[in-house]
């Protein structure tokens, strides 16, 4: 079911999801920011808050929550998620907000999460913006793979690179794992990867020839073709000095040697005080200071991700 929904064509827009593998890397003001850009180009955006147990999209659009929330849908109380799409006072920008979770809605069951999936393909829009929870569980990690756009957030320091790293990688993973429909052949195939070792290209060709017998000739021919389409973007947050700026494009090509898949770096995104002021008044920065450094920044990175988009 999962395999078939990543494979599907969808009739509605462009999905860009926004990962990390760490937290507070400003997933959550860089998609409501970004939205409000690319409706200003006239084009019809939704925003969805699909992190899931901790949602707060809502706080950078000054938005309060009066009606229904995704909680409502994902519980059952509405059917479709018509019901719960606000019009902010942006045009052509909606938002489908995520609500006060109950307990439990972070890790929604395996049926429910098909159900988002499928109705998130179904939404009416030029792009559907998702903003996903941090990590690598199965529920982001899914959030994440249907996106035409797969965007990762990351800040110049140690430990937010490392986890950058862990998320592609375990994105990649879950992806390839998709595309083997027997659940037994699967999880030996799961077996096989070495998360903490060398992992890459030469890694998963080692693993499709040690599957000599596992795995038939059509499904390792799906997965010797699905790795180098997987693509990544990458937006650093947080920068300050040149050696943080510049990072992107070292990452570039670690990703391409070492890993084997393709990364995009879109730019960067200075700190700056403005960004802190605008997230305490509740006012996004494109709207609050819209002639900024960072606006500008923000706005060309947009470009950059829809360079190509046709419709």
């Amino acid at each position: 079911m999962l395999r078939d929904i990543l494979d599907s064509s969808q009739a509605g827009g462009r999905i860009i999801a926004f990962g990390s593998g760490k937290g507070g890397v400003g997933k959550s003001f860089l998609a409501a920011n970004m939205g409000i850009h690319i409706a200003g180009l006239s084009k019809k955006v939704i925003l969805v808050d699909a992190d899931l147990g901790n949602a707060n999209l809502h706080t950078y659009l000054n938005l309060p929550l009066k009606g229904l929330t995704l909680s409502d849908f994902i519980s059952g109380k509405v059917s479709n998620l018509a019901p719960v799409t606000i019009q902010t006072d942006v045009p052509y920008l909606s938002l489908i907000p995520g609500g006060k979770a109950p307990l439990g809605v972070a890790n929604i069951v395996y049926k429910k999460k098909i159900m988002f999936l499928k109705a998130i393909k179904r939404l009416s829009a030029d792009f559907i913006i998702l903003d996903l929870g941090t990590g690598v569980s199965f529920n982001v990690l899914d959030f994440f793979l249907i996106a035409h756009h797969k965007v990762v957030i990351a800040r110049p320091e140690p430990a937010s690179i490392e986890n950058f790293y862990q998320f592609i990688k375990t994105a990649l993973w879950r992806r390839l794992s998709s595309l083997i429909p027997d659940l037994m052949t699967r999880k030996r195939w799961e077996v096989s990867f070495d998360q903490e070792g060398e992992w890459g290209a030469k890694r998963v060709a080692e693993i499709i020839s040690e599957a000599e017998g596992m795995l038939d000739g059509e499904v390792k021919k799906k997965i010797e073709e699905e790795f180098p389409r997987f693509a990544v973007k990458l937006i650093l947050n947080w920068t300050t000095t040149a050696d943080h700026r510049r990072l992107g494009y070292f990452i570039e090509k670690v990703c391409e040697n070492a890993i084997g898949i393709t990364l995009r770096y879109l730019g960067y995104i200075d700190n700056d005080l403005q960004v802190e002021e605008s997230t305490r008044l509740r006012k996004p920065l494109l709207l609050n200071y819209p002639d900024s450094s960072v606006t500008r920044a923000i706005r060309n990175i947009t470009n950059r991700l829809l360079i190509g988009y046709e419709r």
